[in-house]
Protein backbone atom coordinates (compact mmCIF):
# COMPACT_ATOMS: atom_id res chain seq x y z
CA UNK A 1 0.00 0.00 0.00
CA UNK A 2 2.83 2.27 0.18
CA UNK A 3 3.83 2.25 -2.88
CA UNK A 4 0.34 3.46 -3.66
CA UNK A 5 1.10 6.56 -1.71
CA UNK A 6 -1.20 5.36 1.42
CA UNK A 7 -0.03 5.66 5.00
CA UNK A 8 0.08 2.65 7.39
CA UNK A 9 -3.17 4.40 9.20
CA UNK A 10 -4.87 4.41 5.80
CA UNK A 11 -4.01 0.85 4.98
CA UNK A 12 -4.92 -0.12 8.39
CA UNK A 13 -8.81 1.80 8.03
CA UNK A 14 -9.19 0.17 4.73
CA UNK A 15 -8.66 -3.13 6.08
CA UNK A 16 -10.59 -3.08 8.67
CA UNK A 17 -13.25 -1.29 6.89
CA UNK A 18 -13.11 -4.59 4.00
CA UNK A 19 -13.31 -6.96 6.61
CA UNK A 20 -16.58 -5.59 8.55
CA UNK A 21 -18.33 -5.50 5.27
CA UNK A 22 -17.31 -9.72 5.15
CA UNK A 23 -18.84 -9.58 8.49
CA UNK A 24 -21.66 -8.40 7.43
CA UNK A 25 -22.28 -10.32 4.47
CA UNK A 26 -21.47 -13.46 6.05
CA UNK A 27 -23.92 -16.46 6.02
CA UNK A 28 -26.04 -17.11 9.53
CA UNK A 29 -24.68 -19.58 11.36
CA UNK A 30 -27.26 -21.69 11.23
CA UNK A 31 -28.46 -23.91 8.10
CA UNK A 32 -31.69 -23.96 6.73
CA UNK A 33 -32.58 -27.02 7.54
CA UNK A 34 -32.08 -26.31 11.31
CA UNK A 35 -34.06 -23.25 11.01
CA UNK A 36 -37.12 -24.94 9.84
CA UNK A 37 -36.42 -27.48 12.98
CA UNK A 38 -36.61 -24.41 14.79
CA UNK A 39 -39.57 -22.89 13.48
CA UNK A 40 -41.61 -26.27 13.65
CA UNK A 41 -40.68 -26.35 17.09
CA UNK A 42 -41.64 -22.87 17.82
CA UNK A 43 -44.90 -23.98 16.44
CA UNK A 44 -45.56 -26.96 19.12
CA UNK A 45 -44.21 -24.71 21.92
CA UNK A 46 -46.73 -22.56 21.10
CA UNK A 47 -49.50 -24.90 20.69
CA UNK A 48 -48.69 -26.95 24.20
CA UNK A 49 -48.48 -23.31 25.99
CA UNK A 50 -51.99 -22.54 24.13
CA UNK A 51 -53.43 -25.94 25.54
CA UNK A 52 -51.78 -25.67 29.10
CA UNK A 53 -53.59 -22.14 29.15
CA UNK A 54 -56.74 -23.52 28.87
CA UNK A 55 -56.50 -26.14 30.86
CA UNK A 56 -55.13 -23.90 33.95
CA UNK A 57 -58.52 -21.41 32.89
CA UNK A 58 -60.60 -24.83 33.06
CA UNK A 59 -59.10 -25.50 36.76
CA UNK A 60 -59.52 -22.03 37.66
CA UNK A 61 -63.21 -22.31 36.84
CA UNK A 62 -63.85 -25.63 38.60
CA UNK A 63 -62.36 -24.34 41.49
CA UNK A 64 -64.39 -20.80 41.31
CA UNK A 65 -67.70 -23.37 40.90
CA UNK A 66 -66.16 -25.32 44.27
CA UNK A 67 -65.74 -22.24 46.06
CA UNK A 68 -69.39 -21.02 45.34
CA UNK A 69 -70.92 -24.28 46.08
CA UNK A 70 -68.92 -24.79 49.63
CA UNK A 71 -70.15 -21.15 50.39
CA UNK A 72 -73.73 -21.84 49.58
CA UNK A 73 -73.67 -25.19 51.53
CA UNK A 74 -72.29 -23.30 54.96
CA UNK A 75 -74.96 -20.92 54.23
CA UNK A 76 -77.17 -23.55 54.15
CA UNK A 77 -75.99 -25.41 56.74
CA UNK A 78 -75.76 -22.02 59.12
CA UNK A 79 -79.56 -21.51 58.62
CA UNK A 80 -80.13 -24.93 59.51
CA UNK A 81 -78.69 -24.37 62.85
CA UNK A 82 -80.08 -21.43 63.72
CA UNK A 83 -83.77 -22.81 62.83
CA UNK A 84 -83.21 -26.20 65.20
CA UNK A 85 -81.62 -23.86 67.57
CA UNK A 86 -84.96 -21.17 67.34
CA UNK A 87 -87.26 -24.42 67.74
CA UNK A 88 -85.22 -26.23 70.63
CA UNK A 89 -85.98 -23.04 72.34
CA UNK A 90 -89.37 -23.00 71.91
CA UNK A 91 -89.81 -26.06 72.76
CA UNK A 92 -88.03 -25.10 76.09
CA UNK A 93 -90.28 -22.36 76.97
CA UNK A 94 -92.82 -24.41 76.04
CA UNK A 95 -91.88 -27.57 77.98
CA UNK A 96 -92.73 -25.07 81.61
CA UNK A 97 -96.14 -23.69 80.51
Amino acid sequence: MKSMGKSLEESAERVATLYRMNLSIAQPAIPLQEENILVEFMKAQHEFNQKLIEQLNKIEQRQNERDQNLMQALRESQETKKQLIAAHQKKWWNFWN
